[in-house]
């Protein structure tokens, strides 16, 4: 139940562009971003447990 309430707020925040509109801000502007992921993926990893694993790509692609 909590868990299907976080990806309806997630996915009207997205469909509202809330999360573009604070990376705009002064207050996000001065604050450090701080990324974290579980893992990424050096062969397969990320087809059998895609909520721990990305593969290389995509981590490259997020960082840019």
């Amino acid at each position: 139940m909590l868990r299907e309430l976080k990806l309806i707020t997630l996915w009207c925040a997205n469909a509202l562009a809330i999360p573009s509109l604070l990376l705009r801000t002064n207050w996000r502007r001065r604050r450090l971003l701080i990324l974290c992921y579980h893992g990424a993926s050096l062969d397969d990893e990320h087809l059998w447990n895609p909520n721990l694993y990305m593969p290389i790509g995509l981590l490259r692609e997020r960082f840019e």
